[in-house]
């Protein structure tokens, strides 16, 4: 019961319609490649950028939203984000039962990263990113407790349909290479030769490096495989976007995060 009421209202608070700002131009860009049969390559909207070259590394988000937008309306739009945010945190509580975490606790840590984030859930594209991610880490933690290869073909499957849906794929590609780094680390640490230790995690290597293929295959191709590079600097670009500025901990919004850091620090 409790499990239900933490996830369900999850669900109904991410299911109220605050539309984000950016939702707009996701449905129209959506329309276009509807209507036209050809995802964009160059800026269709903006005014000073128009004409210049873009990778829509959303597009097939874009073409979702757009249908489901056409289909149902709005509401049943930010329905389906809601969906997918309480999905995600839902995977991570599995995540956590996987590693013997006690169920009231791994609740109650659910609750407090639900509410550390809750001021960027919304009808955003981005949030298809949180759900997968907790997917690959709930997937390569039970490779790692089990041992099964048969648990690592998901994996570039899954990463075929992310790199077309968001940009944020690259976190799933890092993700992959951390498991496979700390495996060996945890080897060479407990006395296994380097080579042995390289040997054992062949199989995720081996997935990692087709999980990097599949990640061409995309309309812009190197462009989207390049994209996120974008964000590990600071630039013009990145410099005006929220989410890549420091968090302002004077804000209310970012207490529950600030305790969550402070927590985790003690």
């Amino acid at each position: 019961m409790g499990a239900a009421a933490i996830f369900g209202l999850i669900f109904l608070v991410a299911a109220v319609p605050v539309f984000d700002a950016d939702l707009w131009w996701h449905l129209f860009t959506g329309a276009h490649i509807v209507a036209s049969g050809s995802v964009p390559s160059s800026d269709l909207m903006s005014f000073t950028y128009h004409g210049r070259p873009w990778v829509d590394h959303e597009w097939l988000s874009e073409v979702m939203l757009f249908s489901v937008y056409r289909i149902a309306g709005l509401q049943l739009v930010v329905g389906l984000f809601g969906l997918v945010i309480a999905g995600a945190f839902f995977v991570m509580y599995l995540t956590m039962r996987l590693r013997s975490v006690n169920p009231l606790l791994a609740l109650v840590l659910t609750a407090a990263l639900a509410s550390t984030s809750i001021g960027t859930w919304g009808p955003r594209v981005q949030m298809i990113s949180l759900l997968f991610t907790a997917i690959f880490c709930y997937l390569l933690e039970r490779y790692r407790l089990s041992g099964r290869r048969s648990l690592l073909v998901p994996l570039p499957l899954l990463m075929l349909l992310w790199c077309n849906l968001h940009g944020g794929f690259a976190i799933g590609l890092a993700v992959m290479l951390l498991y496979a780094l700390g495996g060996m680390l945890e080897r060479v640490l407990e006395r296994d030769r380097l080579r042995s230790a390289i040997g054992a995690e062949r199989p995720l290597v081996v997935a990692l490096a087709a999980a990097i293929v599949v990640s061409f295959v995309n309309p812009n191709g190197l462009r989207t495989v390049l994209y996120p590079l974008s964000f590990l600097t600071p630039n013009a670009f990145t410099n005006s976007i929220q989410e890549s500025q420091s968090p302002n901990f004077h804000l209310t919004g970012m207490l529950p995060f600030e305790a969550l850091l402070l927590m985790l620090l003690a």
